[in-house]
């Protein structure tokens, strides 16, 4: 007799990760407490009063939006909270999560008066307002050569997301239960950006150029580089990057990168400089600024679109 637990998911569309290029900015940006975040650009501890400030949530803000959101959930009719002293093993944890380093997560047991099957065939078509699948998994187990569910589960993400946010999803797990009725657990996860380093955000004026360099990975490497020293285009660089929020970390799984930026920010007489390396993956931005390393913020693509642009 063989036993085998199997986890599979079916007709996934994918995690709803979406990055911001908006500018729908929240008010203020404060220092950290290490010495390289306390040096910005502007020569001091203050972010520049010109620059667009990225948006930014915390922890608890997060724990707070879960919570509302948790009473999104349509569960079919007769639900009931689950009042049992032990948690099923397979409900003790979520079926997935989300890997960042600013994550929350919060749920809620619930008891059917229905099957598993019927439950999630409920849950298939009754889908929380304003929110859209992404997918469906389960779990099985092999035995005697027939296959056997023991785990079944959908996910939904909402349609909009704020700004502060990088990713929401909200996790319907089922299992069988007792007497042919399921349990199920809901989980709503949440991934906020953290806030901004005033360090970070960079004043156009206190630059003189932007130095590009290209790296383009083949059988060799070829390396491309161009100094630019028009205002408009130290102008769009610095706005981008004030737009952005800071990365909320994470582990990712990268491709085979074939082009890394480095945007080297040469500054006027009496400012410090910056360096900005897209190095392709993970979705990051590094900065240091006058050789301090800072918080790293997210990277959605335009700093790589706009350099290729300028160095063809």
């Amino acid at each position: 007799m063989s036993r085998k637990l199997i986890r599979e998911s079916v007709a996934v569309a994918g995690l709803a990760a979406v990055a911001l290029a908006g500018a729908m900015g929240i008010a203020g940006a404060a220092t950290h407490s290490d010495a390289g975040s306390v040096l910005s650009a502007a020569g001091d501890g203050r972010a520049p009063r010109a620059a667009a400030h990225a948006p930014f949530a915390t922890r608890a803000e997060s724990r707070r939006l879960a919570r509302r959101l948790l009473a999104k959930v349509v569960m079919p009719p007769g639900t009931r909270r689950f009042r049992g002293r032990r948690v099923p093993a397979a409900l003790r944890w979520p079926a997935d999560e989300p890997s960042s380093d600013h994550l929350v997560d919060v749920h809620r047991i619930f008891a059917e008066r229905r099957s598993m099957r019927r439950t999630m065939a409920f849950l298939n078509h009754h889908h929380p307002a304003g929110w859209s699948s992404q997918g469906t998994g389960e779990s099985y187990i092999i035995k005697n050569g027939k296959k056997i569910i023991t785990e079944e589960d959908i996910t939904y993400t909402p349609r909009h997301l704020r700004p502060a946010f990088n990713e929401i999803q909200m996790l319907v797990e089922v299992v069988p239960g007792h007497h042919g009725h399921a349990l199920a657990r809901v989980d709503v996860q949440v991934i906020w950006y953290p806030r901004r380093s005033a360090a970070e955000y960079l004043v156009a004026r206190h630059f003189r150029a932007v130095r590009i360099d290209e790296w383009i990975y083949g059988s060799h490497v070829r390396h491309v580089r161009r100094t630019f020293r028009q205002r408009a285009i130290i102008d769009k660089l610095t706005r981008v990057l004030n737009h952005l929020p800071a990365s909320p970390g994470g582990v990712w799984s990268c491709p085979i990168v074939v082009r890394t930026y480095r945007l080297t920010f040469k500054p006027v007489k009496g400012y410090r400089d910056a360096i900005v390396d897209a190095d392709g993956c993970p979705p990051e931005y590094g900065i240091s600024i006058a050789g301090h390393a800072q918080p790293a913020l997210y990277a959605n693509g335009k700093i790589e679109r706009i350099a290729r642009r300028l160095l063809r």
